[in-house]
């Protein structure tokens, strides 16, 4: 009687398979700055890779003197490796035999591109810039709304003429909103585009973004304060990434994701914790770090409309604002039987996405295991290529 082997399986074609369909799944993944360290080595948890960082330059009176063209370097830590494993009886495989793994191969690396798609998006709720439409008379997602989300990030000196970096992350509710404005979704105000979007549900490029809607849209659920403006009690240096804050309510809570603004230097960051004030006083972390020296007694304030509400946050943002990397899980073929395995670890040229397909066969249970695992690490690279754009949560 033939037994269940692991040699009966294809295992790099469900690896490249696996490929193809993470690559389609990442949503907000796919937008970012990618890639991977050049040596294309192999690498454990909690490595560390350096990525060159996009480089930016400025211009002087000649004649001047040249610049070093070495690219910066940003240290990712690959913190991140997560799996979908699957089980598998020798009598299910006696009736559908390797086809039910194929079958499997998409939605399993569709929930692993998800679970990187939801750490990319936990992101956007330090970016230290937003358009709250809570703060006006509105609470639907508006073209006043998208166009205003627009100024802040030229305001920020954004390179928003590079059109094609330049991405718009919305949920459901902001997609439905924006598919009932003839600005998006009719002839009149937006030509075949608009009657394009009746039929596909895409929204496609407006206003000089990708718009995109993402299901792992986050929220940010802000405290009941009675007090949203106060100073620093102690000097920030710059590079600091927390500061002492006095004169807010007596035990306000200030929530992770409220974003404060020093009125003299006019900088904004985003709390990245949440703070409760002792006597209208605590310490709270920041993002990004602090730019420019603040003096003590600096005043700050709290932007207005984050409030004891909960607000969808959806992002504006140009491609460098922040980065995924992946690296080559090890597939073990220096071994002779793969550890009692059978591994094949690919990783794409271009993008450095990277996922590894494995067998293995545990006899006692008679039962076979098959998974699709992934390394990475994600890390902003510029909080000031980010801007949230802020819809009552309803």
């Amino acid at each position: 009687m033939a037994t269940n082997t692991l040699g009966n399986y294809n295992v790099p074609l469900y690896a490249n398979e696996a490929l193809i369909w993470l690559k389609k799944g990442l949503g907000l993944a796919s937008r970012v700055y990618g890639g991977y360290d050049q040596e294309r080595r192999v690498y454990g948890k909690g490595d560390t890779i350096n990525l060159r960082r996009p480089a930016a330059y400025t211009a002087a009176s000649a004649p001047s003197t040249a610049v070093n063209t070495t690219t910066e370097s940003v240290a990712i830590s690959l913190n991140q490796w997560n799996e979908v494993k699957i089980e598998v009886t020798d009598k299910e495989l006696a009736y559908t035999g390797s086809r039910f793994i194929l079958e499997h191969v998409q939605p399993m690396a569709y929930a692993l591109g998800d679970k990187i798609d939801q750490d990319l998006a936990s992101l956007v709720v330090t970016v230290p810039h937003a358009f709250m439409e809570t703060a006006g008379d509105d609470t639907s997602a508006t073209v006043a709304g998208i166009t205003s989300t627009w100024k802040k990030l030229f305001d920020n000196k954004v390179p928003t003429y590079d059109e094609a970096k330049m991405h718009f992350m919305i949920g459901g509710k902001e997609m439905a909103d924006l598919m009932a404005l003839e600005a998006f979704a009719q002839w009149q105000g937006a030509g075949p585009a608009g009657v394009e979007t009746q039929r596909t549900a895409q929204l496609g490029r407006k206003y000089g973004f990708g718009f995109f809607a993402n299901q792992n849209r986050t929220t940010v659920a802000y405290g009941n304060t009675t007090d949203v403006a106060g100073t620093i009690t102690e000097p920030a240096a710059v590079g600091a990434t927390s500061i002492t804050i006095g004169g807010f309510g007596a035990s306000d809570v200030i929530k992770k994701g409220t974003i404060i603004k020093f009125d003299v230097s006019g900088y904004e960051y985003a709390v990245t914790a949440d703070v409760t004030m002792s006597t209208g006083a605590g310490v709270a972390s920041i993002n990004p770090a602090i730019r420019v020296a603040e003096a003590d007694n600096a005043a700050i304030t709290g932007q207005a409309g984050q409030d004891a509400v909960t607000n969808n946050l959806n992002v504006a943002f140009h491609r460098d604002w922040a980065a995924l990397a992946f690296a080559k899980l090890p597939d073990y073929a220096e071994f002779p039987g793969q550890l009692g395995t059978q591994t094949f670890a690919v990783q794409d040229d271009v993008s450095g996405v990277a996922v590894r397909a494995r067998f293995f066969y545990i006899g006692d249970t008679s039962k076979m295991y098959f998974a699709l695992d992934a390394l990475y690490g994600f890390k902003e690279l510029n909080a000031d290529l980010a801007c949230r754009y802020e819809v009552l949560n309803s």
